[in-house]
């Protein structure tokens, strides 16, 4: 961790929040500024001499050098040969802003063990397909991706949390309504929970400060969602029947939008599940930053934090 830097040589795993390639006002000789944050604060670094323009915010290096002070600070001198690309460290949770209370391992071995109650030949194996492959659709993956650019869902984990928060309720539902005659097909609406927002991967982009791509500010999310979900379902060797077809996009694009009027019992209950959760976290932040004395109204918008109005 970034607070146990002490004066002298050291070697770690950091992730950027700022990267600036710089030069010297009185000789202009250019070195690369970069600043490191873990959970336990922020350093400064510095490599003197490059020009590092291949460190952009948001991403993880394996950096090493030597620590010293420099006007009552400590900062970190880098050796150019000393930086290395990381992909995504093991313990993600130590890094960046996560999870109150639960852990994004914990959050992944619960959606493993849902995914495994699935025993459905065709969306099991699609569901599957989504875990050997979450890494390959944009910048996030399914353990670290944001929910929204809004700061109730805009941390690592949250669509995770949420598709498991989601999976938790259509259970629940599922159980309520289990003496009723409904045609519920519980693998299908356990796919369409799990897949309902999987578009998130594609919409935004950067870490340290959640913004969306193109892709997320030009396609909608349930259309984004659905393109992941027929790139899973294209690379596997089966053959899916339309009804069942239909059945899982009309459920896709019910939950990821909550305006579009549900076609199928699925579609309605993973709907409002998904719309419980969220509004959950969004009413929860408001009241927690609620005076006591102050009159709770209906809540607001602006520049995406929701605040009490």
């Amino acid at each position: 961790m970034i607070s146990d830097i002490a004066p002298g040589n050291f070697s770690g795993v950091f992730l950027v929040s700022e990267c600036k390639v710089l030069k010297t006002r009185k000789d202009k000789r250019p070195y690369t500024a970069i600043t490191f944050q873990d959970k336990s604060g922020q350093i400064k670094s510095f490599v003197w001499d490059k020009e590092l323009n291949y460190i952009r915010a948001g991403s993880f290096v394996k950096a090493s050098g030597e620590a010293k002070m420099h006007n009552d600070e400590l900062v970190l001198r880098l050796t150019d040969t000393g930086i290395t690309p990381v992909k995504q460290p093991d313990n993600l949770d130590d890094y960046i802003y996560s999870l109150d209370s639960l852990t994004i391992k914990t959050l992944w071995e619960e959606l493993l063990s849902i995914v495994n109650g699935v025993p459905s030949k065709l969306y099991r194996p699609i569901l599957d397909t989504l875990l050997e492959t979450h890494e390959s659709f944009g910048e996030f993956n399914l353990k670290n991706a944001p929910l929204t650019e809004e700061r109730y869902g805009a941390y690592a984990g949250a669509l995770l949390e949420h598709i498991v928060f989601v999976c938790r309720h259509i259970k629940a539902i599922q159980r309520n309504y289990y003496d009723r005659d409904l045609p519920l097909d519980p693998d299908l609406l356990v796919t369409i929970a799990v897949l309902h927002d999987i578009g998130r991967l594609k919409a935004f982009q950067n870490m340290m400060k959640i913004e969306k791509t193109v892709e997320g500010v030009m396609i909608p999310s349930a259309d984004l969602s659905w393109d992941v979900t027929v790139q899973l379902i294209s690379k596997l060797k089966i053959e899916v029947d339309d009804q069942r077809l239909y059945k899982l996009r009309e459920g896709i694009r019910s939950a990821a939008d909550t305006d579009c009027v549900p076609k199928t019992i699925e579609a309605l209950i993973v709907q409002k599940a998904q719309q419980l959760d969220a509004l959950v976290g969004i009413y929860g932040r408001a009241i927690n930053f609620t005076r006591r004395d102050e009159t709770f109204v209906r809540l607001q918008a602006v520049d995406g934090e929701i605040y009490n109005g």
